[in-house]
Protein backbone atom coordinates (compact mmCIF):
# COMPACT_ATOMS: atom_id res chain seq x y z
CA UNK A 1 0.00 0.00 0.00
CA UNK A 2 1.28 3.49 -0.89
CA UNK A 3 2.46 5.55 2.07
CA UNK A 4 0.36 8.73 2.14
CA UNK A 5 2.36 10.44 4.89
CA UNK A 6 3.88 13.82 3.99
CA UNK A 7 6.98 12.63 2.14
CA UNK A 8 8.88 14.05 -0.84
CA UNK A 9 7.68 11.04 -2.85
CA UNK A 10 4.06 12.18 -2.52
CA UNK A 11 5.05 15.80 -3.18
CA UNK A 12 6.83 14.81 -6.39
CA UNK A 13 3.81 12.76 -7.45
CA UNK A 14 1.35 15.64 -6.99
CA UNK A 15 3.64 18.40 -8.31
CA UNK A 16 4.37 16.54 -11.54
CA UNK A 17 0.65 16.03 -12.02
CA UNK A 18 0.54 19.82 -11.76
CA UNK A 19 3.35 20.40 -14.26
CA UNK A 20 1.90 17.97 -16.82
CA UNK A 21 -1.63 19.35 -16.52
CA UNK A 22 -0.29 22.91 -16.94
CA UNK A 23 0.64 21.98 -20.50
CA UNK A 24 3.77 19.94 -19.93
CA UNK A 25 5.37 18.82 -23.18
CA UNK A 26 2.09 19.59 -24.98
CA UNK A 27 2.66 23.34 -24.45
CA UNK A 28 4.15 23.78 -27.94
CA UNK A 29 0.81 22.53 -29.34
CA UNK A 30 -1.57 24.14 -26.84
CA UNK A 31 -0.43 27.74 -27.00
CA UNK A 32 -0.30 28.06 -30.80
CA UNK A 33 -3.88 26.72 -30.75
CA UNK A 34 -4.83 29.48 -28.29
CA UNK A 35 -2.86 32.16 -30.14
CA UNK A 36 -2.24 31.48 -33.87
CA UNK A 37 0.54 34.08 -33.91
CA UNK A 38 2.65 31.64 -31.90
CA UNK A 39 2.65 29.15 -34.79
CA UNK A 40 5.72 30.87 -36.24
CA UNK A 41 8.89 29.05 -35.01
CA UNK A 42 10.74 32.23 -34.06
CA UNK A 43 7.79 33.68 -32.13
CA UNK A 44 7.09 30.34 -30.43
CA UNK A 45 10.69 30.06 -29.29
CA UNK A 46 10.52 33.69 -28.07
CA UNK A 47 7.41 32.74 -26.08
CA UNK A 48 9.40 30.09 -24.20
CA UNK A 49 12.56 32.24 -23.99
CA UNK A 50 10.81 35.11 -22.23
CA UNK A 51 9.21 32.65 -19.80
CA UNK A 52 12.66 31.29 -19.00
CA UNK A 53 14.14 34.77 -18.56
CA UNK A 54 11.45 35.67 -16.04
CA UNK A 55 12.19 32.52 -14.08
CA UNK A 56 15.95 33.00 -14.32
CA UNK A 57 15.70 36.49 -12.84
CA UNK A 58 13.08 35.78 -10.18
CA UNK A 59 13.51 32.26 -8.82
CA UNK A 60 16.97 32.61 -7.15
CA UNK A 61 15.74 35.70 -5.30
CA UNK A 62 12.50 34.00 -4.30
CA UNK A 63 14.39 30.94 -3.05
CA UNK A 64 16.61 33.19 -0.94
CA UNK A 65 13.52 34.89 0.52
CA UNK A 66 12.02 31.45 1.20
CA UNK A 67 15.18 30.21 2.94
CA UNK A 68 15.28 33.18 5.32
CA UNK A 69 11.55 33.10 6.14
CA UNK A 70 9.57 31.63 8.99
CA UNK A 71 7.86 28.29 8.59
CA UNK A 72 4.47 29.96 8.20
CA UNK A 73 5.74 32.21 5.41
CA UNK A 74 7.42 29.25 3.68
CA UNK A 75 4.12 27.39 3.49
CA UNK A 76 2.40 30.53 2.24
CA UNK A 77 5.00 31.06 -0.51
CA UNK A 78 4.68 27.47 -1.67
CA UNK A 79 0.88 27.58 -1.71
CA UNK A 80 0.76 30.90 -3.56
CA UNK A 81 3.21 29.58 -6.16
CA UNK A 82 1.07 26.50 -6.82
CA UNK A 83 -2.14 28.50 -7.10
CA UNK A 84 -0.48 31.14 -9.30
CA UNK A 85 0.74 28.45 -11.70
CA UNK A 86 -2.71 26.98 -12.25
CA UNK A 87 -4.51 30.34 -12.30
CA UNK A 88 -2.28 31.76 -15.03
CA UNK A 89 -2.64 28.56 -17.05
CA UNK A 90 -6.42 28.42 -16.80
CA UNK A 91 -7.10 32.05 -17.68
CA UNK A 92 -4.89 31.71 -20.77
CA UNK A 93 -7.87 29.88 -22.32
CA UNK A 94 -10.12 32.96 -22.08
CA UNK A 95 -10.72 34.05 -25.71
CA UNK A 96 -10.36 37.73 -24.88
CA UNK A 97 -6.81 37.05 -23.67
CA UNK A 98 -5.59 35.29 -26.82
CA UNK A 99 -3.20 37.98 -28.04
CA UNK A 100 0.52 37.12 -28.09
CA UNK A 101 1.64 39.75 -25.52
CA UNK A 102 -0.95 38.61 -22.98
CA UNK A 103 -0.17 34.93 -23.55
CA UNK A 104 3.54 35.62 -23.11
CA UNK A 105 2.90 37.55 -19.89
CA UNK A 106 0.76 34.76 -18.45
CA UNK A 107 3.36 32.17 -19.41
CA UNK A 108 6.10 34.17 -17.68
CA UNK A 109 4.13 34.16 -14.43
CA UNK A 110 3.38 30.46 -14.84
CA UNK A 111 7.06 29.64 -15.43
CA UNK A 112 8.21 31.53 -12.33
CA UNK A 113 5.63 29.70 -10.21
CA UNK A 114 6.31 26.19 -11.51
CA UNK A 115 10.10 26.68 -11.38
CA UNK A 116 9.89 27.77 -7.76
CA UNK A 117 7.75 24.76 -6.86
CA UNK A 118 10.20 22.44 -8.63
CA UNK A 119 13.26 23.95 -6.93
CA UNK A 120 11.69 23.81 -3.49
CA UNK A 121 10.68 20.20 -4.11
CA UNK A 122 14.30 19.25 -4.81
CA UNK A 123 15.52 21.11 -1.74
CA UNK A 124 12.89 19.57 0.54
CA UNK A 125 13.82 16.10 -0.72
CA UNK A 126 17.49 16.63 0.14
CA UNK A 127 16.53 18.03 3.54
CA UNK A 128 14.20 15.10 4.18
CA UNK A 129 17.07 12.80 3.27
CA UNK A 130 19.29 14.39 5.92
CA UNK A 131 16.63 13.75 8.57
CA UNK A 132 15.15 10.44 7.49
CA UNK A 133 17.65 8.87 5.09
CA UNK A 134 15.51 9.36 1.97
CA UNK A 135 17.42 8.96 -1.31
CA UNK A 136 16.69 11.57 -3.97
CA UNK A 137 16.18 9.10 -6.83
CA UNK A 138 13.75 6.89 -4.94
CA UNK A 139 11.57 9.93 -4.18
CA UNK A 140 11.92 11.51 -7.61
CA UNK A 141 10.71 8.41 -9.48
CA UNK A 142 7.19 9.12 -8.17
CA UNK A 143 7.27 12.36 -10.14
CA UNK A 144 8.23 10.43 -13.26
CA UNK A 145 5.25 8.11 -12.77
CA UNK A 146 2.70 10.91 -12.37
CA UNK A 147 4.23 12.88 -15.27
CA UNK A 148 3.71 9.87 -17.54
CA UNK A 149 0.20 9.11 -16.31
CA UNK A 150 -0.99 12.68 -16.76
CA UNK A 151 0.66 13.01 -20.17
CA UNK A 152 -1.11 9.90 -21.43
CA UNK A 153 -4.46 11.12 -20.08
CA UNK A 154 -4.00 14.57 -21.64
CA UNK A 155 -3.02 13.05 -24.99
CA UNK A 156 -5.95 10.67 -25.26
CA UNK A 157 -8.57 13.11 -23.91
CA UNK A 158 -7.34 15.84 -26.27
CA UNK A 159 -7.59 13.43 -29.20
CA UNK A 160 -11.09 12.24 -28.24
CA UNK A 161 -12.53 15.68 -27.45
CA UNK A 162 -10.45 17.94 -29.73
CA UNK A 163 -10.22 20.28 -26.74
CA UNK A 164 -7.08 21.16 -24.83
CA UNK A 165 -9.23 22.90 -22.20
CA UNK A 166 -11.18 19.73 -21.38
CA UNK A 167 -7.98 17.67 -21.44
CA UNK A 168 -6.04 19.84 -19.00
CA UNK A 169 -8.03 22.39 -16.95
CA UNK A 170 -9.92 20.01 -14.59
CA UNK A 171 -6.73 18.07 -13.89
CA UNK A 172 -4.79 21.30 -13.35
CA UNK A 173 -7.23 22.49 -10.68
CA UNK A 174 -7.32 19.17 -8.81
CA UNK A 175 -3.53 18.72 -8.94
CA UNK A 176 -3.01 22.27 -7.65
CA UNK A 177 -5.09 21.54 -4.56
CA UNK A 178 -3.26 18.26 -3.92
CA UNK A 179 0.17 19.83 -4.43
CA UNK A 180 -0.56 22.77 -2.13
CA UNK A 181 -1.74 20.47 0.68
CA UNK A 182 1.12 18.02 0.26
CA UNK A 183 3.74 20.77 0.03
CA UNK A 184 2.52 22.37 3.23
CA UNK A 185 2.77 19.06 5.08
CA UNK A 186 6.28 18.33 3.78
CA UNK A 187 7.51 21.82 4.70
CA UNK A 188 6.14 21.51 8.24
CA UNK A 189 7.89 18.15 8.59
CA UNK A 190 11.18 19.54 7.23
CA UNK A 191 11.09 22.55 9.57
CA UNK A 192 10.31 20.52 12.68
CA UNK A 193 13.21 20.69 15.12
CA UNK A 194 16.55 22.28 14.30
CA UNK A 195 17.27 23.34 10.74
CA UNK A 196 19.76 21.29 8.78
CA UNK A 197 23.18 22.89 8.44
CA UNK A 198 24.54 22.92 4.92
CA UNK A 199 28.35 22.87 4.94
CA UNK A 200 29.58 24.73 1.90
CA UNK A 201 33.16 23.98 0.92
CA UNK A 202 35.37 23.84 -2.11
CA UNK A 203 37.10 20.63 -1.05
CA UNK A 204 34.76 18.10 0.60
CA UNK A 205 37.64 16.83 2.77
CA UNK A 206 38.68 20.28 4.02
CA UNK A 207 36.65 22.41 6.47
CA UNK A 208 35.87 25.98 5.42
CA UNK A 209 38.46 28.61 6.34
CA UNK A 210 38.11 30.01 9.85
CA UNK A 211 35.57 27.25 10.54
CA UNK A 212 33.04 29.30 8.57
CA UNK A 213 29.74 27.51 8.18
CA UNK A 214 27.13 28.80 5.77
CA UNK A 215 23.62 27.57 6.19
CA UNK A 216 20.79 27.67 3.70
CA UNK A 217 19.35 30.44 5.88
CA UNK A 218 22.15 32.92 5.21
CA UNK A 219 23.84 31.98 1.93
CA UNK A 220 23.01 34.17 -1.08
CA UNK A 221 22.69 33.07 -4.74
CA UNK A 222 25.92 34.88 -5.68
CA UNK A 223 27.87 33.17 -2.88
CA UNK A 224 26.40 29.79 -3.84
CA UNK A 225 27.38 30.32 -7.48
CA UNK A 226 30.96 31.26 -6.54
CA UNK A 227 31.26 28.18 -4.35
CA UNK A 228 29.96 25.94 -7.11
CA UNK A 229 32.39 27.48 -9.63
CA UNK A 230 35.38 27.54 -7.25
CA UNK A 231 37.51 24.97 -9.10
CA UNK A 232 38.21 24.21 -12.76
CA UNK A 233 36.62 20.79 -12.32
CA UNK A 234 33.44 22.29 -10.92
CA UNK A 235 33.31 24.90 -13.67
CA UNK A 236 33.69 22.19 -16.30
CA UNK A 237 30.85 20.19 -14.80
CA UNK A 238 28.53 23.22 -14.72
CA UNK A 239 29.39 23.99 -18.34
CA UNK A 240 28.33 20.42 -19.16
CA UNK A 241 25.05 21.03 -17.31
CA UNK A 242 24.56 24.20 -19.36
CA UNK A 243 25.41 22.50 -22.68
CA UNK A 244 23.04 19.60 -22.04
CA UNK A 245 20.29 22.00 -20.99
CA UNK A 246 20.50 23.89 -24.30
CA UNK A 247 19.53 20.74 -26.18
CA UNK A 248 17.16 19.32 -23.60
CA UNK A 249 15.11 22.52 -23.73
CA UNK A 250 14.31 21.94 -27.40
CA UNK A 251 13.17 18.38 -26.76
CA UNK A 252 11.15 19.20 -23.64
CA UNK A 253 9.53 22.37 -24.99
CA UNK A 254 9.17 21.77 -28.72
CA UNK A 255 9.55 18.09 -29.65
CA UNK A 256 5.78 17.50 -29.71
CA UNK A 257 5.45 20.36 -32.18
CA UNK A 258 8.06 18.63 -34.35
CA UNK A 259 6.42 15.21 -34.01
CA UNK A 260 3.01 16.65 -34.92
CA UNK A 261 3.96 18.94 -37.80
CA UNK A 262 6.83 16.98 -39.37
CA UNK A 263 5.93 13.36 -38.54
CA UNK A 264 2.12 13.82 -38.27
CA UNK A 265 1.91 12.28 -34.81
CA UNK A 266 -1.41 12.33 -32.94
CA UNK A 267 -1.76 13.59 -29.34
CA UNK A 268 -2.14 10.02 -28.05
CA UNK A 269 1.19 9.02 -29.60
CA UNK A 270 2.85 12.08 -28.11
CA UNK A 271 1.55 11.03 -24.70
CA UNK A 272 2.88 7.51 -25.22
CA UNK A 273 6.40 8.88 -25.79
CA UNK A 274 6.35 10.17 -22.22
CA UNK A 275 5.33 6.74 -20.92
CA UNK A 276 8.23 5.08 -22.74
CA UNK A 277 10.59 7.69 -21.34
CA UNK A 278 9.41 7.13 -17.79
CA UNK A 279 9.62 3.33 -18.01
CA UNK A 280 13.37 3.79 -18.33
CA UNK A 281 13.59 6.67 -15.84
CA UNK A 282 12.06 4.69 -12.96
CA UNK A 283 14.81 2.06 -12.48
CA UNK A 284 17.52 4.69 -13.00
CA UNK A 285 16.03 6.95 -10.34
CA UNK A 286 15.49 3.97 -8.02
CA UNK A 287 19.15 2.98 -8.21
CA UNK A 288 20.47 6.53 -8.58
CA UNK A 289 22.25 6.45 -5.24
CA UNK A 290 24.01 3.19 -6.07
CA UNK A 291 25.02 4.42 -9.52
CA UNK A 292 26.36 7.69 -8.16
CA UNK A 293 28.39 5.91 -5.49
CA UNK A 294 29.92 3.55 -8.04
CA UNK A 295 30.77 5.82 -10.95
CA UNK A 296 30.40 9.39 -9.63
CA UNK A 297 28.20 12.24 -10.78
CA UNK A 298 30.58 13.29 -13.58
CA UNK A 299 30.23 9.89 -15.27
CA UNK A 300 26.45 10.12 -14.93
CA UNK A 301 26.56 13.51 -16.65
CA UNK A 302 28.67 12.07 -19.48
CA UNK A 303 26.17 9.23 -19.92
CA UNK A 304 23.33 11.74 -20.14
CA UNK A 305 25.11 13.69 -22.88
CA UNK A 306 25.84 10.56 -24.91
CA UNK A 307 22.21 9.43 -24.68
CA UNK A 308 20.96 12.85 -25.76
CA UNK A 309 23.29 13.06 -28.75
CA UNK A 310 22.23 9.64 -30.00
CA UNK A 311 18.54 10.40 -29.68
CA UNK A 312 18.24 13.74 -31.44
CA UNK A 313 19.85 12.56 -34.67
CA UNK A 314 17.43 9.64 -34.65
CA UNK A 315 14.49 12.04 -34.69
CA UNK A 316 15.59 13.29 -38.13
CA UNK A 317 15.94 9.78 -39.57
CA UNK A 318 12.69 8.03 -38.60
CA UNK A 319 10.21 7.90 -41.53
CA UNK A 320 7.09 7.28 -39.45
CA UNK A 321 5.82 8.88 -36.26
CA UNK A 322 5.49 5.67 -34.22
CA UNK A 323 9.22 5.01 -34.64
CA UNK A 324 10.07 7.84 -32.23
CA UNK A 325 8.92 5.45 -29.51
CA UNK A 326 12.08 3.44 -30.21
CA UNK A 327 14.20 6.47 -29.34
CA UNK A 328 12.35 7.66 -26.23
CA UNK A 329 14.17 5.30 -23.81
CA UNK A 330 17.22 7.47 -24.43
CA UNK A 331 15.30 10.52 -23.21
CA UNK A 332 14.64 8.68 -19.94
CA UNK A 333 18.34 7.92 -19.62
CA UNK A 334 19.28 11.53 -20.38
CA UNK A 335 16.89 13.05 -17.88
CA UNK A 336 17.43 10.61 -15.01
CA UNK A 337 21.23 10.62 -15.20
CA UNK A 338 21.48 14.37 -15.77
CA UNK A 339 19.12 15.25 -12.93
CA UNK A 340 20.79 12.86 -10.49
CA UNK A 341 24.24 14.20 -11.41
CA UNK A 342 23.28 17.84 -10.78
CA UNK A 343 21.54 17.06 -7.47
CA UNK A 344 24.59 15.08 -6.27
CA UNK A 345 26.94 17.87 -7.34
CA UNK A 346 25.06 20.47 -5.28
CA UNK A 347 24.80 18.16 -2.25
CA UNK A 348 28.57 17.77 -2.32
CA UNK A 349 29.61 21.39 -2.75
CA UNK A 350 26.74 23.72 -1.75
CA UNK A 351 23.90 21.91 -0.04
CA UNK A 352 20.59 23.68 0.51
CA UNK A 353 17.73 25.35 -1.31
CA UNK A 354 19.83 28.23 -2.67
CA UNK A 355 22.48 25.95 -4.15
CA UNK A 356 19.83 23.79 -5.78
CA UNK A 357 18.16 26.95 -7.06
CA UNK A 358 21.35 28.18 -8.74
CA UNK A 359 21.88 24.92 -10.61
CA UNK A 360 18.19 24.68 -11.47
CA UNK A 361 18.43 28.13 -13.06
CA UNK A 362 21.34 26.91 -15.21
CA UNK A 363 19.48 23.72 -16.13
CA UNK A 364 16.04 25.19 -16.50
CA UNK A 365 16.62 28.78 -17.64
CA UNK A 366 20.07 29.83 -18.84
CA UNK A 367 20.70 26.73 -20.97
CA UNK A 368 17.18 26.77 -22.44
CA UNK A 369 17.58 30.49 -23.20
CA UNK A 370 20.30 29.69 -25.74
CA UNK A 371 18.72 26.44 -26.95
CA UNK A 372 15.33 27.97 -27.68
CA UNK A 373 16.90 30.99 -29.37
CA UNK A 374 18.91 28.73 -31.69
CA UNK A 375 15.80 26.67 -32.40
CA UNK A 376 13.76 29.70 -33.40
CA UNK A 377 16.42 31.16 -35.70
CA UNK A 378 17.43 27.88 -37.40
CA UNK A 379 13.87 26.58 -37.79
CA UNK A 380 12.76 29.91 -39.24
CA UNK A 381 15.66 30.07 -41.72
CA UNK A 382 15.96 26.37 -42.60
CA UNK A 383 13.82 23.62 -41.02
CA UNK A 384 13.46 21.64 -37.79
CA UNK A 385 15.62 18.75 -39.05
CA UNK A 386 18.56 21.17 -39.17
CA UNK A 387 17.96 22.04 -35.50
CA UNK A 388 18.23 18.44 -34.31
CA UNK A 389 21.25 17.60 -36.45
CA UNK A 390 23.06 20.71 -35.23
CA UNK A 391 22.25 19.85 -31.63
CA UNK A 392 23.72 16.38 -32.02
CA UNK A 393 27.01 17.78 -33.35
CA UNK A 394 27.34 20.37 -30.58
CA UNK A 395 26.83 17.78 -27.83
CA UNK A 396 29.57 15.54 -29.26
CA UNK A 397 31.99 18.48 -29.17
CA UNK A 398 31.09 19.17 -25.53
CA UNK A 399 31.61 15.50 -24.64
CA UNK A 400 35.10 15.63 -26.11
CA UNK A 401 35.97 18.54 -23.77
CA UNK A 402 34.97 16.74 -20.56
Amino acid sequence: MMNLSPTPSLLYFTSFLLFASNGGRFSSLIFPALCPELSQPLLLSTFFILANVSSMVSVPKLVHVYSTSSTAKKTQMFTVSVLMATTTYVIAFVPALSSAPIQIGLRMLNQVSTSLVSTLGDSLTVKHGHKHGTEFGQARLFGAVSWALMSIVVGYVAEWTSSWAIATIPAAIVSAILTALTGRAVILDAEEGESVVAYVKVDPDTPPENDETLTEDNITPSVAFCRLMATASNSSFLFGVFALATGMSIVESLSFEYFTNSLHAKPSLNGMTVLITVIFEIPLFHYAGTLENRVGFKTLQLGAMLAYSSRVIGYTLVPKAWMVLLLEPLHGVTYALGKTASISFVKKYCDGAVGQGVVNVIRGNIGPLLGLLLYGVIAQLFNEDAVYRGNRASKFRNIEKM
